[in-house]
């Protein structure tokens, strides 16, 4: 008995063992499946040149994330379960899936504080909330972070990335403080020779040529690989261009043309080439190949930016804007996902934008010069009163003809309004989306002499006004001022120029004030002019002022920050809140054209889910850390240089 029990319970043991080394292997096998998924996906991922995910890189991070997910669900105990959540949060980073990879980040921060890879992963998940918009939430992290690793790598990332904020927003001090970091720390690993790259950048954007080809040399110390090589070759061909050093350059790209062993960057060179002829303004010659690259390489960034520079030159050297649409276009088809493609879609939509205009333009022209302004008078003229001698069927006839002469009288004035807005809004077209001050000064002329039924005359002379005084020909704006006082001694435009408040209730002259404030610092702090813009119509929601902020709140998030959600959010709230608002017509037709880039975009990222929720206007929309958040920013070491703190 006894003997039988203990055989029993070896078997029960070796069994038991069996199996525990079956399940080890199988989550294993599972997880190691998933790593390898991974790391081929990340190999081919860091040799892209324009950052784009196709369909079978897609489909091997697709992969590395379902088997991490099994190992997740299935061996939710297992010493792998770390290592297959950090899969999952930086394939859906690598794959553009950001709101995902926040939210799987987010956890992992939750569950795996005391991984060996948490700080790595936060690494990566302050780049996420970078690519969300989130730079200031991103900037806390990676400090909060440097606290916590003594690992070398890390810290040169970590620095680096923080360098990569300041240089994106052109703060070079900072930023080369950050990268000169990330090359001390970084010496024995690739992140140095990037940091010293961008070191180089910094110093041309500084105007220091000479400095920036030092730089350049000194990557050579951190063993550069082949593609940072190429990077090198166009920078130092980028530093002769914006130096002036022309010949140098041209001499430098067409020596490394003729050599097969730069083929890669035969492209990036002759888009130096084009540039460089463009800065010697031989337009014929940057426009010839411009589009030689455009034809030569095809589908690639390199042709994306030779679109872009064909379409500007389209648009203020040839004045060809058809053409500079479809090239504008372009850009978007072959790099959709840059700032330059955003910018390209804006420049188009302003583009269709003034052809509609213009289109209507032409047809109520046709209808203003087909209303007769002095109709004949003739005896049987409709009386006020009908005399009492007429008959029913008299009086009808006479009804019916007032009610005629009535409403051909509203048609005139509403043709006439429509015509006059249109008037001015492709004058603003011209000046500010083409450039074209002659134009515009011509549009906004023939709106002030044109008399009948002309609600603009005050709006235009102000416009004139704006333009002339943006020239630096306080002259000619007084004669425009001149004529307001003469002509409209009560417009709010007058009050505008002489910086006094309109003739308005208290309310309205309050919120007047903070208009004016908040468009003078829309030109040096956009964050605090959005601030204002809000507060307006939060304060004084029935005001004009509410309404014109409204208006610029679309226009900056449209125009300057180039944040569609929210361009999007404001267009609509206008659209809903001022039906009858003079800006009604423009405001629809820019909301409706960003509507189609918005659903454009969702196209091109079918794959990647959309957070389609937009900002109630009842909330902050700029971009602001939580008050605790904020706070604990404060608390932390501030490691920057004093002249940017």
């Amino acid at each position: 008995m006894n003997t039988f029990f203990k055989i029993e319970s070896v078997k029960i043991l070796f069994i038991t063992g069996l199996l525990s080394l079956f399940f080890g292997c199988a989550y294993y096998n599972t997880y190691y499946n998933a790593e390898q998924y991974f790391l081929d996906g990340e190999k081919e991922y860091n040799v892209l040149t324009d950052g784009k995910v196709n369909a079978a890189l897609r489909k091997k991070f697709d992969t590395a994330i379902e088997k991490a997910n099994r190992v997740i669900a299935l061996y939710p105990t297992s010493r792998w379960v770390d290592n297959s959540l950090y899969i999952v949060a930086l394939s859906s980073y690598y794959k553009g899936d950001y709101n995902i990879a926040r939210k799987k980040f987010e956890e992992f921060a939750n569950k795996y504080a005391d991984s060996e890879l948490y700080p790595e992963a936060m690494i990566w998940y302050g780049r996420n909330l970078w690519k969300m918009g989130e730079k200031d939430l991103a900037f806390f992290q990676w400090k909060k972070i440097i606290n916590l690793t003594t690992d070398n790598e890390l810290l040169a990332e970590l620095y680096a990335s923080i360098g990569a904020l300041y240089f994106n927003d052109n703060a070079y001090d900072s930023a080369l403080y950050y990268y000169n970091k990330a090359t001390d720390f970084g010496r024995n690993y690739d992140v140095a020779a990037e940091a010293q790259y961008r070191i180089a950048e910094i110093n041309l954007a500084k105007n220091q040529p000479k400095d920036a080809i030092k730089s350049l040399k000194k990557i050579n110390q951190y063993s550069p690989s082949l593609i940072m090589r190429d990077k090198m070759q166009i920078l130092l061909a980028r530093i002769y261009r914006e130096s002036g050093q022309f010949d140098e350059a041209i001499e430098m790209i067409n020596a490394k043309l003729n050599d097969q062993a730069n083929e890669n960057i035969w492209g990036d060179l002759e888009l130096q080439l084009g540039l460089i002829y463009l800065a010697q303004k031989d337009y014929e010659s940057a426009m010839s190949r411009f589009a030689q690259i455009t034809e030569k390489y095809k589908g690639k960034p390199v042709a994306a930016t030779a679109n872009y520079n064909l379409a500007e030159l389209n648009m203020t050297y040839t004045r060809d804007y058809q053409q500079a649409q479809n090239q504008y276009d372009n850009v978007v088809k072959i790099d959709a996902k840059t700032l330059m493609a955003f910018e390209a879609r804006n420049k188009s939509a302003d583009i269709k934008r003034f052809f509609v205009i213009r289109k209507r333009l032409d047809n109520l022209e046709k209808q203003v010069v087909a209303i007769d302004l002095n109709p004949p008078v003739t005896t049987d003229t409709i009386k006020t009163e009908p005399e009492i001698t007429q008959s029913k069927e008299e009086l009808k006839k006479a009804q019916e003809k007032k009610n005629t002469a009535q409403k051909k009288s509203i048609d005139t004035v509403a043709v006439f309004n429509e015509y006059f807005t249109s008037m001015y809004e492709i004058a603003e077209i011209y000046y500010f989306n083409f450039n074209l001050l002659d134009s515009s000064v011509f549009y906004l002329t023939k709106v002030v002499d044109s008399i009948p039924f002309n609600n603009m005359r005050d709006k235009a002379l102000y416009g004139l006004y704006r333009i002339f005084m943006d020239l630096k020909d306080p002259e000619k704006a007084a004669e425009y001022t001149a004529h307001l006082k003469e002509w409209f001694p009560q417009s709010p435009y007058l009050a505008d120029i002489e910086k006094r408040p309109v003739n308005l209730p208290p309310d309205e002259v309050a919120a007047e004030n903070l208009l004016v404030e908040a468009e003078n610092l829309s030109a040096t702090d956009l964050y605090s002019a959005i601030d204002f813009f809000q507060a307006i119509y939060q304060k004084y929601p029935d005001s004009r002022s509410a309404e014109k902020s409204i208006i610029n709140l679309a226009y900056l998030y449209h125009h300057n920050l180039f944040d569609l959600k929210n361009a999007l959010t404001w267009y609509k709230y206008y659209i809903d809140t001022y039906p009858k608002g003079e800006s009604y017509q423009s405001m629809r037709v820019a909301y409706e054209q960003l509507k189609g880039i918005e659903t454009a975009i969702a196209t091109q990222n079918q794959a990647a889910p959309v957070d389609s929720t937009l900002l109630p206007p009842q909330t902050t929309v700029a971009p602001t850390f939580i008050e605790d958040e904020k706070e604990q920013q404060n608390n932390v070491e501030d490691e920057r240089p004093e002249e940017e703190r």
